[in-house]
């Protein structure tokens, strides 16, 4: 199989999606339809807002890895605040006849 990941039907779905997309694009660009106009735009804004995301999210994410780690105050030094010396407390006590 060439494309062994995914089934015809899905392939068919996807192509028909694009299709009509390209309808309504083709009807906004060139019918001047108003309905296909706000469509695009509201695809295309959405499609803006995703891709700007990505973008703010690499930023931080490279300040983060460069000049962030400059700023972030050092880890606090000692053991686990959380362990205790012994052993946990038990809900129901151990049954010695059972053994």
């Amino acid at each position: 199989m060439i494309i062994p990941r995914f089934t015809i039907k899905l392939l068919l779905l996807a192509t028909a999606i694009a299709a009509v997309l390209a309808l309504v694009l083709r009807s906004a660009v060139v019918w001047q339809q108003p309905w296909a106009i706000a469509l695009c735009t509201l695809l295309g804004g959405v499609l803006l807002v995703f891709f700007l995301f990505v973008v703010f999210w690499g930023l931080a994410w490279g300040w983060d890895q460069t000049l962030g780690q400059a700023f972030r105050p050092p880890p606090p030094t000692g053991g686990n605040p959380f362990a205790s010396a012994g052993l946990p407390r038990q809900v129901i006590p151990p049954n010695h006849m059972d053994a």
